[in-house]
């Protein structure tokens, strides 16, 4: 079998890329004129994809039909009949029609033994859409930077490494829409200094999650239950935000194990690859109001949440997260 070239296969953690990705392929698809599309979520059924796919639309030339976390991929196929419908889904992919198209996006990690997974690749235009490390993420947005003519000045790169290694992974698509800002903001000028990167990025430094973490690690159940929606307001924001915090979470743990073995302070920040004095402070003064075990609990909660989240298997909400933790902690202040 041949890659179709309207049928797509979006995966991976950076659910805002998935999103962003779908978008843009329709866009790209369907130059003239509005497609009807056709959405089904993870409870749909072969034989409602092959209906919708071999079907005539009443009201436009072209059809889109989206499939988000299909059943299929969550685990392989358990009956000899299971198999044979899907091979029989995979066969009118297969002959699918110009005027239609076919988007199939699984949101997270996907299990690449999967049997369905690898004979979705024969015939799809497969796109994985990863979370890129913080390393990555300062040198994609410096090449961005570069390619548009614009260069950092030694503060702004030293600024702009200081925020992003604050995060363990970053969202590929958020950082695009961060640096068509910045360079929005730098109009004709060629060299972006540090004064522009703090107006530009106000958000990843002490104005909006830096406080949060520290009203949440001080346990403060009335600025919890008062800025929660306002900082995780939408899933790019939970995503962002939950990794910082969880990223912050892992590097208190190392330091809790590493003074338990009476490593020195720089010996710490070695370890963890932290510059900054100024970040490294900041994060000793965390570590100190948090006991080891309440550490390892939060990120385990947030894992969790997180799981359930992906998976439509939760009902509660981030701030049911941390007002358990804030709550279940003795310190909890009101």
């Amino acid at each position: 079998m041949t890659h179709k070239k309207n049928c797509y296969f979006l995966y991976g953690e950076d659910i805002v890329a998935v999103n962003t990705r779908q978008k843009e392929i329709l866009k790209n698809y369907f130059t003239q004129g509005n497609p009807e599309i056709t959405v089904f979520e993870s409870d749909g059924t072969y034989e409602a994809y092959k209906n919708r796919l071999e079907s005539q639309s009443l009201f436009s030339e072209n059809i889109a039909v989206i499939i988000n976390n299909p059943f299929f991929l969550k685990k392989k196929s358990q009956s000899e009949k299971e198999e044979k419908e899907f091979l029989s889904f995979l066969n009118v992919l297969s002959k699918l029609n110009d005027d239609m198209l076919v988007i199939i996006a699984q949101e997270g990690k996907i299990d690449k033994r999967i049997k369905n997974f690898k004979l979705l690749m024969n015939i799809c235009n497969v796109i994985e859409c990863a979370m890129l490390k913080s390393s990555a993420g300062i040198e994609k947005m410096v090449e961005k930077f570069q390619k548009n003519g614009k260069t950092l000045s030694y503060d702004a790169r030293e600024y702009l490494e200081e925020v992003l290694s604050s995060w363990s992974e970053i969202s590929e698509s958020l950082l695009t829409t961060e640096c068509d800002k910045i360079l929005l903001m730098a109009d004709k000028s060629k060299v972006i200094d540090r004064k522009l990167l703090e107006e530009a990025l106000p958000d990843y430094m002490n104005q909006v999650i830096f406080r949060y973490a520290d009203q949440l690690f001080s346990k403060n159940i009335a600025a919890i239950l008062q800025n929660t929606d306002h900082v995780f307001y939408d899933t790019s924001s939970e995503i962002k935000n939950i990794g910082f915090i969880s990223s912050q979470l892992r590097k208190i743990k190392i330091i809790k194990e590493m003074q338990r073995e009476g490593k020195s302070s720089s010996e710490i920040s070695n370890k963890l690859k932290i510059k900054s004095q100024w970040q490294m402070k900041r994060l000793m003064q965390t570590s100190r109001k948090l006991k080891e075990n309440e550490v390892e609990e939060l990120i385990l909660d947030l894992f969790e949440y997180q799981y359930e989240q992906r998976h439509g298997q939760t009902e509660r909400t981030i701030k049911d997260v941390f007002l358990k933790f804030c709550r279940k902690s003795k310190g909890g202040n009101l």
